[in-house]
């Protein structure tokens, strides 16, 4: 004979805690099985074999299947967009960052930049992103030397991350500071132009304010 299995009112199996035992279940074969009433962590009631809350075939009222199917499904809408424009400047984000063998390391993870914890998840770099606005765009550091995280990153066109590469020449006039291009586009010349102004030794004030094809005053 079986040792006989004593049901205590607050003895917990998983979410749910017993608070009596009920008349036993008589199933279609015939046989009597105990069962129990539990209350479960979200609140709900519910009749349960002693069986199988022993054996742990039932640890909730069902709620705990429900969220693990609501994480799958969080899990697998992440996963769809594996093809996605976003997904794809996360992934290489990622593999500039911390695989050695990537083109793009020595310039990235080679020289101390880091994608931050939160970002490992893709779900969470869409949240704190969005999805990418076009083509035209890609992620972009506003802090140039600064890691890959929500408070530095951007989307940004071609134009906007050129005017933010760490070896721009930068200019300051009237107490302005903007990067060489920038100037050259508000002055309307090209960079090229304006480089070579201060390349053959004009002040920074004449070669911002000499307008296209003038001289020096």
């Amino acid at each position: 004979m079986g040792k006989i299995v004593h049901v205590i009112p607050g003895m917990q199996y998983g979410r749910l805690t017993v608070i009596r035992e009920l008349e036993r279940y008589k199933s279609p074969s015939g046989h009597l099985e105990r069962r129990v009433l539990c209350e479960c962590d979200c609140g709900k009631e519910l009749a349960v074999l002693l069986g199988s809350i022993r054996s742990g075939r039932t640890k909730s009222c069902g709620c705990l299947a429900n969220e693990h199917t609501a994480t799958r499904n969080r899990q697998n809408s992440a996963h769809g967009m594996s093809q996605s424009p976003t997904f794809l400047v996360w992934h290489s984000m990622k593999q500039r960052c911390n695989n050695r063998n990537h083109e793009a390391y020595s310039r990235y993870g080679g020289r101390g930049i880091a994608v931050c914890k939160r970002w490992y998840s893709f779900q969470n770099f869409l949240n704190d992103m969005g999805e990418r606005p076009s083509s035209e765009h890609s992620i972009d550091r506003i802090n140039n030397d600064g890691n890959y995280k929500p408070d530095n990153c951007r989307w940004a066109t071609r134009t906007q991350q050129g005017r933010n590469k760490h070896n721009n020449v930068m200019l300051t006039c009237d107490g302005e500071t903007m990067c060489q291009s920038e100037w050259a586009e508000r002055i309307g010349i090209t960079p090229e132009a304006l480089a070579a102004r201060i390349k053959r030794g004009w002040t920074v004030e004449d070669a911002l304010s000499t307008p296209p094809g003038g001289l020096r005053s």
